[in-house]
């Protein structure tokens, strides 16, 4: 079962250069993205971040299943149940993490993340 989170301000293929992913401090990543704002013309630049990652999991285009297409197209979505999430949380590591969740994202063509993480925010103008 998959609930929706959040959905990006822009559809994923307008997109000017697809998105790059970031490695931050504390464990967080980032997903950069930029596209030009309909009413305005003006370039738009947002991301989302995933929190206290523990584990990620990248899928290109060549291995994309519909499924993974379908639950995550241009929004973040949460994963339940998830055994991927069970695994992980069977080492004593993350156990300590405290509760993670499996979120999950999907772009045009790809590349679909998958996190397993506390938490996630998304930074786009308003």
């Amino acid at each position: 079962m998959t609930n929706v989170l959040w959905e990006l301000p822009s559809p994923s293929s307008s997109f000017l250069e697809g998105t790059t992913f970031q490695t931050l401090p504390r464990r967080t990543c980032a997903l950069v993205f930029e596209y030009e704002d309909p009413q305005t013309g003006a370039n738009v630049k947002g991301d989302v971040r995933f929190l206290d990652v523990v584990a990620i999991k990248c899928t290109y285009l060549p291995a994309l299943t519909a499924e993974l297409i379908h639950s995550a197209y241009d929004k973040v979505v949460e994963i339940t149940p998830s055994a991927w999430l069970t695994e992980v949380q069977t080492t004593t590591l993350a156990d300590a993490m405290g509760q993670l969740r499996h979120l999950r994202i999907c772009f045009d063509d790809g590349p679909c993340y998958d996190f397993l993480c506390r938490g996630f925010e998304a930074a786009t103008p308003a």
